[in-house]
């Protein structure tokens, strides 16, 4: 075991936001909870790292676009182990199939999947799919990968975003005994993204394009965090992982549309 610091933090972000392994003595002797969730964005990183590789060797000897980046899609959800989308489905057969707070609850906590979530992971696989197929198509596989990273950062800023403003809706859920992140924490976590997409904006000359889709996903983020706010009354660990979902999905997609 270690002292808090960058190192423990991040371990313990990746350790919870992928299947990753991480060596025991990277953490901190006690779980930080919230406090680590700063790490969140860069965690997201090292999780889609493996994913830009492959669509970037595949890529290389002339495969598909179409196929690479679909195949970049399941690593991606392979290291993940699916967690975000786990959660977007089931917020989709609990907020648009359930009544009151309590009925929209147990539907989220159901592990069996509606047709709601069924359409939600369909939606969000195509968008994806479609939109970065696009990008690299019409601006290059560079670009693409680029996007892919970037996207995954600041998903799971807006993620991060979410938890800092909204209370639990559950006193006593898993996301509400891990505590709220500080503004501070929240600041911290939004370096990284802020880099990256600064990066992707200046170096491909797409500053426009790469500032609408950080203003369309941050608006996509918080009409969600109302809605689940009203509906709900605050956030639970599945709307968690459907804000990273959606700001992902609306961010790649705004970039398609305007490239």
């Amino acid at each position: 075991m270690k002292k808090r610091g960058l190192i423990s933090d991040l371990a313990e972000a990746t350790a919870f936001l992928t299947r990753l392994p991480v060596p025991e003595r990277l953490f901190y002797q006690e779980h930080s909870g919230s406090d680590a969730s700063w790490a969140f964005p860069l965690a997201a990183v090292l999780a889609v790292l493996p994913s830009a590789a492959l669509l970037l060797l595949i890529s290389t000897i002339g495969g598909s676009t179409a196929l690479s980046v679909f195949l970049a899609l399941c690593l991606y959800v392979l290291v993940t182990g699916a967690l975000h989308e786990d959660g977007l489905a089931d917020c989709a057969d609990g907020l648009f199939g359930g009544k009151s707070k309590e009925n929209v609850l147990a539907i989220m906590k159901d592990s069996r999947i509606g047709t709601y979530g069924v359409l939600a992971l369909v939606f969000s696989v195509g968008l994806r799919l479609i939109a970065l197929s696009h990008l690299a198509g019409s601006s290059g596989t560079g670009f693409a990968v680029g996007a892919l990273i970037c996207g995954a950062s600041a998903g799971r800023a807006l993620m991060l975003a979410h938890w800092s403003f909204i209370p639990p809706a559950k006193k006593d859920g898993a996301a509400a005994a891990l505590g709220q992140p500080v503004l501070s924490t929240l600041l911290s976590g939004l370096f990284a993204p802020f880099l990256l997409l600064a990066l992707l904006a200046v170096l491909t000359n797409s500053i426009p394009a790469v500032s609408l889709a950080v203003l369309a996903s941050g608006v996509a983020a918080f009409m969600f965090s109302r809605f689940a706010n009203r509906r709900i009354g605050g956030h639970t660990g599945d709307t968690l992982g459907a804000t990273a979902q959606i700001g992902e999905c609306v961010f790649l997609a705004t970039l398609a549309i305007f490239l």
